[in-house]
């Protein structure tokens, strides 16, 4: 390619660039960081297979079956303790063999506790809502119809009794329940099994006893857990931010390289 031809597809993008930032919008390759998490998480892997996703809080599938599309050789392990939502999950990941769904919450221990149940399923929740919602969309999507007795395990013990050693990612949508179930999994943490975290993460009340970005950032710092960035900003009225999702990295267990699923602790 000539050197003019190279200034002019040069001068073409930057004019493109100028009139969509005029328009309000952000043009940036999908390449940059902190835009699209599968794209980061395949970044992180570089070629290598996820082998084990965990996909905690699965609603009715989304995350599940972007997964089983993106990493056709993972195995996922899809967790909705609410029975009718469980229901949608399953026919909707049918056609996806390496998915397994499981009808029960993760926590910190095994038993039976209460969903309290919204009118917008997507926030349900181990823990009760706060009393007072100020915006109008989400307190009506969190406007609560009922509690459904559900059954509880911990990571730690369900990795145990199925023989997984080693968690590539481990997803968690658990509406602010977060901390309990990082608490459920402290033998996989400590032992460096578990590479990549996504997770939703507030910023603003929403449960009564929920987790806060900064308490889960704590607890994963506190074993090595780096922040790789965040995505999926979502703001109040005064753009002040309410949640988002955060993407977090073990180096220590990217180093586990072909260690995985081998039953082997990864270098220490």
């Amino acid at each position: 390619m000539s050197s003019r031809s190279i200034y002019l597809m040069h001068s073409i993008k930057s004019f493109l660039k100028y009139l969509f930032n005029s328009c309000g919008y952000d043009v940036r390759k999908r390449t940059h960081p902190g835009l699209d998490s599968v794209w980061d998480i395949k970044q992180i892997y570089a070629g290598r297979q996820l082998k084990t996703i965990f996909d905690l809080g699965a609603h009715v599938g989304e995350t599940a079956c972007s997964y089983a599309e993106n990493f056709q050789c993972a195995s996922i392990h899809s967790f909705e303790p609410h029975p009718q939502t469980f229901c949608l999950l399953q026919a909707n990941v049918r056609r996806f063999p390496n998915v397994n769904t499981l009808n029960v919450a993760v926590g910190e221990k095994e038993g039976t506790v209460a969903l309290h149940v919204n009118q917008f399923s997507a926030t349900n929740s181990l823990l009760p809502n706060v009393n007072e919602l100020k915006e109008g969309a989400v307190a009506a999507a969190m406007r609560p119809v009922g509690k459904v007795t559900i059954s509880l395990c911990s990571l730690d013990s369900y990795c145990r009794d199925q023989n997984v050693s080693f968690i590539d990612l481990l997803k968690m949508d658990v509406q602010g329940y977060e901390l309990h179930v990082l608490r459920g999994a402290r033998r996989l943490l400590a032992e460096g099994r578990i590479a990549l975290i996504y997770s939703e993460v507030q910023f603003e009340a929403l449960y009564e006893g929920q987790a806060y970005f900064q308490d889960v950032y704590a607890e994963l710092m506190r074993h090595g857990i780096q922040l790789v960035d965040l995505y999926g900003h979502n703001r109040s009225l005064y753009s002040a931010l309410r949640w988002c999702d955060a993407l977090f990295v073990n180096p220590s267990a990217m180093k586990a390289g072909s260690e995985q699923n081998t039953g082997q602790p990864p270098p220490r």
